[in-house]
C-alpha cells in the first residue's frame, strides 16, 4: 500500500513514519510510504506515479503551495485519496471538511491521537488491500479483491473478469463467494 507523507518538517515527517512502522507492525500490514518536502515534489510525484498513494498526510502550513490549496487541487482533479492533515493550527479544522478530509492531527500528536486517526481510513485501507488466493493453471495467485470485477461460471469452471484480464479458476462459485 503506497503513503505519501507531505511536510516542510523533516522532523514532522519521520515521526509520521516512525507511526506509520508501528501502525503497520502492529495491524500485520506491508506499506510503501514516500516522504516529500513540499506539495510540488508531491503533486508531481503523483501525477507520474503508476501506483497512487492511498492515504496522503499532509502538512498546512508550507511554503508554496500550502496543504490546504494541495488537497483542493486533488479533489477538483477527482482523487479520491484518503488525507489525513497534520498541522500545528486547529483554525483550519471546519475548512478540512470542504475538501473531505478524514482527519486532523494537531501538532505534536502522539501515537494514541494518530491510531485514532488511522482507524478513520482503517476500513478503506482494508478494503484498498484484502487479498484472495485463488489457484490459477495449477498454481495458487493473489488478487485483490477490489480488482475482481465480476465472476461467471463456464462449462463448469469460474471465470474471473478483472481489471486487467479474465481468468480461469480452480475454485467453486460457491467457495469464491465465502
Amino acid at each position: 500500500m503506497k503513503i505519501y507523507i507531505c511536510d516542510d518538517s523533516k522532523s514532522d515527517r519521520l515521526r509520521v513514519h516512525h507511526y506509520l512502522e508501528k501502525y503497520a507492525k502492529e495491524q500485520e500490514i506491508s506499506m510503501d510510504v514516500e516522504e516529500f518536502q513540499s506539495a510540488r515534489d508531491m503533486l508531481l510525484a503523483h501525477k507520474k506515479a503508476a501506483e497512487k498513494p492511498v492515504l496522503i498526510f499532509l502538512d498546512i502550513y508550507m511554503d508554496q503551495i500550502d496543504g490546504m490549496e494541495t488537497a483542493k487541487m486533488l479533489r477538483k482533479a477527482g482523487i479520491k485519496t484518503s488525507i489525513l492533515f497534520t498541522t500545528s493550527s486547529q483554525e483550519h479544522a471546519m475548512e478540512a471538511f470542504q475538501v473531505h478530509a478524514d482527519g486532523y492531527l494537531h501538532k505534536p500528536f502522539d501515537y494514541e491521537a494518530f491510531k485514532h486517526a488511522m482507524s478513520k481510513v482503517s476500513d478503506q485501507l482494508q478494503t484498498e488491500f484484502k487479498t484472495i488466493d485463488i489457484r490459477i493453471d495449477r498454481m495458487n495467485r493473489k488478487f485483490r479483491v477490489k480488482d475482481i470485477c465480476y465472476a461467471e461460471t463456464d462449462s463448469h469452471r469460474v471465470l474471473l473478469h478483472c481489471t486487467d484480464n479474465a481468468y480461469y479458476a480452480s475454485i467453486t462459485m460457491e467457495a469464491l463467494k465465502e
